[in-house]
């Protein structure tokens, strides 16, 4: 659907600039309370790399375009530091002074393993299904586009974890 609207934009005929926002480090924060109490991380992604940014350095992007100049008919591709969801588990234990463990399972166990936590089938299969595209590297920002616009590099996983409460 982001591919369609992207392309009726620029068919459109009107200014645009689209922001391609990788993926957030809160995607893997936010039920950060599980992964302590499992001591693991669980996914479909292999060793495929994606790049994380949190929503305020995103957000910061948006205010460089719309407050600056020279980005009229531009798409920018964003995304921050790349990572392999077994390196985030070792930047989460380092953190929590715990040992987290990431644990990779094929797409359909990863999509029951979610529906088996209370998630809706479907969006078990989305989420299942998004981790197998990381395992193809197509989470994997290489632009630079973000470090450009904020003018300095995206806040790392380190440093956004260095501001929530330890466990």
């Amino acid at each position: 659907e982001h591919k369609g609207t992207e392309q009726a934009l620029v068919a459109s005929g009107v200014p645009y600039v689209i922001l391609r926002n990788g993926w957030y480090i809160e995607n893997y924060t936010q039920h950060l309370d599980t992964t302590l109490k499992l001591k693991s991380m669980f996914g479909a992604a292999n060793d495929g790399k994606v790049s994380l940014a949190p929503r305020a350095d995103y957000a910061s992007a948006a205010v460089a375009v719309l407050t600056g100049s020279g980005h009229e008919n531009k798409t920018y591709t964003l995304g921050g530091e790349s990572l392999t969801l077994a390196q985030l588990a070792e930047k989460f234990s380092r953190w929590a002074g715990l040992p987290i463990t990431y644990v990779n399972l094929p797409e359909a166990d990863f999509a029951a393993a979610l529906k088996q936590a209370g998630l809706p089938e479907a969006m078990a299969a989305v989420f299942a299904n998004v981790d197998a595209h990381l395992a193809k590297g197509e989470l994997e920002v290489k632009t630079g586009d973000l470090e450009r616009l904020l003018g300095r590099k995206p806040v790392s996983v380190e440093a956004f974890l260095s501001t929530l409460p330890k466990p």
